[in-house]
């Protein structure tokens, strides 16, 4: 088949979980013997060089131009949190869609005929309306964004990302011959809205042999600068670390990814910054660590340390 992935986020560089779950869908649709474009939508930045050597003429990208509908969103959304309306946290369905990005992929389906076209995203789900009957249309749901705001409010925290109202998520859903969930319990979510096909695809990631226990005692964390991450690992540092230290005062934590760049420098601290070597950064751990105290979707990167036969501590909501 001749599938097309429409993506608002890039593959290269590999910087986060998200990031990592398009990168496999990507190469487990190559290794089976498809023909496989990806569109980047680039509300983020990537390595296009990078995904041009992996793609080449099969990488295709649109620059994101902000389209009409988000600039009026975030005037309304504003004047709703000045009067005390949480609806101030929500976008419309297809506000983050680009502006004259419907002429661009009907040029591209015109040019190379797709098969099938998956959608990363409900909030790119508009893309699959630009499609006719005859092309399998699939939607690779990463997240539950019905009333994702109140996740954050929980917490305290100002919602971030992405909100919409479940009545969109299930206008979205409908939409695709099928869906891809990364969970079970959020496939049957899927189901209660309407989606005609709910199918759960977990992350698949490749399995080091097992290796022995590393003598010493070093942390590791890996992880994007996503506010869920920064708010779940300035807790684990605020109220763990200390904890951590008093038992065993030789202990040591590595921190790698992006989060090094929201977090505070410390000398208690071994910040890696990114890292082009992930399993050697892993080799190097005791332990690794996932303090994520509230999301949705799967925790990738607890998948990812398990796939490199190190153990995990995490928490109830990184495990599940």
């Amino acid at each position: 088949m001749k599938i097309l992935i429409v993506t608002p986020t890039p593959v290269f560089p590999t910087t986060g979980g998200n990031r990592a779950r398009v990168l496999e869908c990507l190469k487990t649709l190559e290794s089976l013997g498809h023909e496989v474009h990806l569109l980047h939508i680039e509300r983020e930045k990537g390595d296009v060089a990078a995904m041009r050597e992996h793609l080449g003429e099969r990488f295709h990208a649109i620059a994101y131009r902000r389209p009409a509908a988000e600039k009026r969103r975030v005037y309304v959304q504003r004047l709703l949190r000045r009067v005390g309306s949480n609806q101030g946290y929500q976008w419309g369905l297809d506000d983050w869609w680009p502006e004259g990005a419907d002429e661009q992929v009907r040029a591209l389906h015109q040019h190379h005929r797709f098969d099938a076209v998956l959608v990363e995203y409900i909030f790119l789900s508009r893309a699959l309306n630009l499609f006719e009957d005859s092309v399998l249309k699939v939607i690779d749901t990463h997240d539950v964004f019905g009333d994702r705001y109140k996740m954050y409010l929980s917490q305290g925290m100002v919602p971030q990302w992405y909100s919409t109202s479940k009545r969109n998520e299930a206008r979205a859903l409908k939409r695709a011959d099928a869906v891809i969930a990364i969970q079970r319990h959020e496939a049957a979510y899927y189901q209660q809205l309407g989606a005609r096909r709910v199918v759960v695809v977990g992350h698949s990631v490749e399995l080091a042999p097992s290796a022995p226990r590393i003598a010493g005692k070093r942390l590791f964390y890996l992880g994007a600068d996503n506010p869920i991450n920064v708010r779940s690992m300035v807790w684990f540092l605020d109220n763990v670390w200390p904890l951590v230290r008093r038992e065993c005062a030789d202990v040591e934590c590595d921190i790698a990814g992006t989060i090094c760049q929201a977090l505070e420098s410390r000398e208690d601290l071994n910040f890696l910054g990114r890292v082009d070597d992930i399993a050697a950064a892993y080799e190097k751990a005791s332990v690794v660590i996932n303090p994520m105290l509230f999301g949705t979707g799967l925790k990738i990167k607890t998948i990812e340390a398990l796939g490199m036969a190190r153990p995990v501590v995490t928490t109830a909501v990184g495990a599940a």
